[in-house]
């Protein structure tokens, strides 16, 4: 079982209760507010720190309850992994602990 940020039972009852389709629905909507919630945070809105903030919770939410289906999250964390190596490649290399970063 995926580290989850949530309670695997309940994110586990949720897709059993609600299913995976229209799991991903919600989950496709979460990711549609948290967009024009960063949009107003970029261009100054009042309060959208905070809705920013619950928007991406609500996101969290919704992809923990996916990771609880074994093939998702069997392709969703080969999939970080990839993207986490990549990334790697893109920065500098980080000074081991002890050596003078000069």
């Amino acid at each position: 079982m995926p580290t989850l940020l949530m309670d695997a039972s309940l994110a586990r009852q949720a897709v059993r209760h609600f299913g995976l389709d229209a799991q991903l629905q919600i989950l496709q909507e979460e990711l549609a507010e948290a967009i024009v919630a960063i949009s107003h945070l970029r261009r100054g809105r009042c309060g959208s720190r905070e809705d920013v903030v619950d928007a991406i919770g609500d996101v969290l939410v919704m992809i923990d309850q996916l990771r609880t289906e074994p093939f998702m999250a069997d392709e969703l964390d080969a999939s970080v992994a990839l993207k986490c190596e990549r990334l790697r490649a893109l920065l500098p290399a980080e000074p081991v602990s002890g050596e003078d970063p000069a």
